[in-house]
């Protein structure tokens, strides 16, 4: 079983260039491992991790291990729209798997320990990133940050995150949606 987590950005500007960023990193997971079984690891965060597992599931017939930060009445809360909590609730059906973080003493540090479960639980993790340092605990730069230092395989797919305070997406111009592997098998 090939465990695959992801991380991201909620905000995302031009998503059909993040989905074709994930479409690639599928398609190599796949000539990798062409009989393999897959988990897809994910918190179901707006934005990136819905979008990736809203692709990968069918594309690798995988199976969907959830889990949550907080509570799911309080992580309703988390989405910006009610097409992106729409979403969420749909995947969340979905999943094969739902576990949830213990309360602790703060939301981003219930982010991040949720952050740190997924990338403890993967083969190989997939960033949806802007490449800069996270803005919070918790926040995918202090994932991808980990994962380096774990030596854990990353598929990092650059997608701009967003102006800060607001919901404005930042665009990468030619480079989102471009895919970068470090220490990626084959």
């Amino acid at each position: 079983m090939i465990r695959i987590g992801i991380t991201g950005h909620r905000v995302l500007s031009k998503p059909q260039s993040v989905e074709a960023g994930i479409l690639e990193v599928l398609s190599k997971i796949i000539s990798i491992y062409p009989n393999g079984k897959f988990t897809i690891c994910s918190a179901l965060a707006e934005g990136a991790d819905c979008l990736f597992v809203e692709k990968s599931i069918d594309q690798l017939q995988a199976k969907l291990e959830v889990r949550l930060p907080l509570p799911v009445s309080e992580y309703r809360k988390d989405f910006s729209t009610p097409e992106s909590l729409e979403i969420f609730e749909r995947l969340l059906k979905l999943a094969d798997n739902i576990s949830q973080e213990k309360i602790l003493d703060s939301r981003e540090s219930a982010y991040l320990a949720a952050g740190k479960y997924i990338l403890n639980q993967c083969d190989i993790l997939v960033a949806i990133w802007d490449g800069q340092k996270a803005r919070g605990q918790g926040g995918t730069g202090e994932i991808v940050h980990l994962a380096r230092e774990y030596g854990c395989p990353l598929a990092w797919i650059r997608s701009g995150n967003r102006h800060p305070g607001t919901h404005i997406p930042v665009d990468l111009g030619e480079q989102q949606g471009k895919v970068v592997y470090e220490r990626f098998p084959i």
